[in-house]
């Protein structure tokens, strides 16, 4: 019949064996890689890159808009007001006049062009705010990339052109581009690529 033999619990060896192994944690870790770029992160400097292979610029403003530039300046009405996310003071800050979150990005393409002489060939990625309830789709901010080309004799087929590149560059050379026309707050189109699209104001 066999029986196992177990050595008994000895306190003072187990205390010298967790000295001995103990790790000195101010030692540096030297070249270790830690952590790693968020996807959404990764996914904009892909899309940045191939851009500005067809000569964008990526431009960022301010995520604090005033009414103007956010409504008006970039030519939307008044009724996207209800899905805004307005950001009160208090105190001497009021001087400043009402503030809000963005709602889309348009707001820089206005400054750009305010600061900017045509010819003017910008993407604007960044993040954007809504009053809407959080869903399981949807969210109160995601984010979005516009692009502005401003010079002469430009038409639909430059944009149809620099769309299809962007598909092909971002997913593929057999990625299918169909784009079809269809109703936003000014004339549009919109540009299928299987299950993503893009829209053109």
């Amino acid at each position: 019949m066999r029986t196992d033999q177990r050595t008994p619990w000895n306190p003072r060896q187990t205390k010298r064996r967790c000295a001995r192994e103990r790790e000195d944690l101010s030692v540096a870790w030297g070249d270790a890689a830690v952590g790693s770029r968020h996807p959404l992160r990764q996914t904009f400097e892909e899309i940045e890159a191939d851009f500005s292979l067809a000569c964008y610029t990526v431009v960022a403003g301010p995520e604090m808009e005033t009414p103007y530039y956010n409504f008006r300046g970039a030519q939307y009405p008044s009724t996207t007001r209800r899905a805004t996310i307005w950001i009160r003071f208090t105190g001497d800050a009021r001087r400043a006049g009402p503030l809000l979150l963005r709602t889309h990005t348009s707001p820089v393409q206005v400054r750009t062009m305010e600061k900017q002489q045509p010819p003017v060939r910008i993407i604007v990625p960044g993040k954007v705010y809504r009053a809407t309830i959080p869903t399981r789709r949807t969210g109160f901010m995601f984010h979005q990339i516009e692009g502005l080309a401003v010079d002469t004799d430009i038409t639909f087929c430059d944009f149809k052109g620099t769309v299809e590149y962007f598909v092909r560059e971002f997913l593929g050379p057999k990625a299918c581009v169909r784009a079809r026309d269809c109703l936003w707050v000014t004339a549009s189109a919109v540009t299928y690529m299987g299950s993503l699209y893009l829209r053109r104001l």
